[in-house]
């Protein structure tokens, strides 16, 4: 039966629109609420929507993802990576990349952090990951330290930039 219904095709179908309607349009919309911004939907309509979409074929099943965003990808995979790495190398410039002053200032401010026994002694976990992110054969790390030590970082660069605008 919906085979039969003819739908009309917009007006302005293929038709690109120039930069300056995208910015109007945009600038137009900015600071709007969304009509659905606080409300909750009720359970019945959860379990209608489930069901309603059960059996669907996903729209990207069977497709191959181009290289470009593979790329992007894992890009964004190893943003936790890169936020540890520019953390640790801010703290790592107050100290002249001492991984041993490094690890007994993190000691210090931090006396319930983590230490690892690597091939290298006795490390803290930051400085463990650093390892591990810039050689991987020194060993493997589980996501949920990672963000612990970004966590970690983020709160002690703050305290080293304190410290270096105290002492000026």
């Amino acid at each position: 039966m919906k085979e039969n219904i003819k739908r009309k095709v917009a007006w302005n179908k293929g038709v690109s629109m120039t930069e300056v309607t995208k910015k109007r349009i945009s600038k137009s919309l900015k600071g709007r609420t969304p009509w659905n911004k606080g409300k909750k939907m009720s359970p019945i309509i959860k379990i209608k929507i489930k069901e309603s979409t059960k059996g669907r074929t996903p729209w990207n099943k069977g497709r191959n993802w181009s290289v470009k965003v593979k790329k992007k990808i894992s890009k964004t995979k190893l943003a936790p990576e890169i936020k540890f790495i520019n953390l640790y190398n801010t703290i790592s410039l107050h100290f002249k990349s001492n991984f041993r002053e490094i690890d007994t200032f993190i000691i210090e401010e931090v006396p319930s952090i983590h230490i690892r026994v690597s091939n290298r002694g006795r490390e803290t976990l930051p400085t463990y990951i650093r390892h591990c992110i810039g050689h991987p054969e020194h060993g493997k790390y589980k996501r949920e330290e990672l963000i612990y030590s970004i966590n970690i970082l983020a709160i002690l660069s703050k305290k080293l930039l304190s410290l270096v605008k105290v002492n000026r």
